[in-house]
């Protein structure tokens, strides 16, 4: 059975013979034992063939997003399918991401994974937030890597190379407002 799935502009249609909705992580584990090539597929937010393979695509989006919010080490781990959008409306009870993804829609380890977004050192790329992951290695075995691991870095924006992650540990930081001011009906000339 070959995928119909495409990117979100629909200027690419994936090829893998078989996609899986996983519904757990031992669904996934399960996925990746069985052998041959797994890639994660995120919200597909595109423009290359970077996730799709001749093999299994499997997401994750199905997986409980489960947040579990540590006010002492301001961090909040989550189900790597998960979208920002949900995850910023869970931590509105007084905490927010540094960083937020421009759409709402698309998930958190797709994100992080490809080094999304960011604009400098005060606006970093979300993988920048990444205190520690949860993966399903290549054996199906499940890893955990925190922050006192050198090797973070890496496996944060891993492009999937490393094996599927299911869920992420992110910083948090007290909530705040953000103003947005809007002009229209401006000249183009300039005074």
């Amino acid at each position: 059975m070959t995928s119909r799935l495409g990117n979100w502009a629909g200027t690419y249609h994936f090829t893998a013979r078989e996609v899986i909705s996983a519904r757990t992580v031992d669904d996934v584990r399960r996925a990746v034992a069985a052998g041959g090539r797994v890639r994660a597929i995120g919200t597909r937010h595109s423009f290359t063939d970077l996730a799709d393979t001749s093999g299994t695509l499997i997401s994750l989006a199905a997986i409980e997003p489960d947040p579990v919010l540590d006010e002492h080490a301001r961090t909040v781990t989550v189900g790597a399918g998960t979208s920002y959008g949900a995850l910023a409306a869970w931590l509105q009870r007084g905490w927010a991401l540094g960083t937020m993804a421009s759409l709402p829609h698309i998930s958190i380890a797709g994100a992080t994974a490809t080094a999304t977004h960011g604009s400098g050192t005060r606006n970093q790329v979300l993988s920048a937030a990444v205190a520690g992951l949860e993966y399903v290695d290549a054996r199906g075995d499940l890893r955990h890597v925190g922050r006192e691991a050198p090797e973070l870095a890496g496996l944060a924006v891993g492009l999937g190379a490393f094996g599927i992650i299911t869920r992420v540990t992110l910083d948090v930081e007290p909530s705040y407002l953000v103003r947005q001011d809007m002009y229209t009906g401006l000249p183009w000339t300039g005074h």
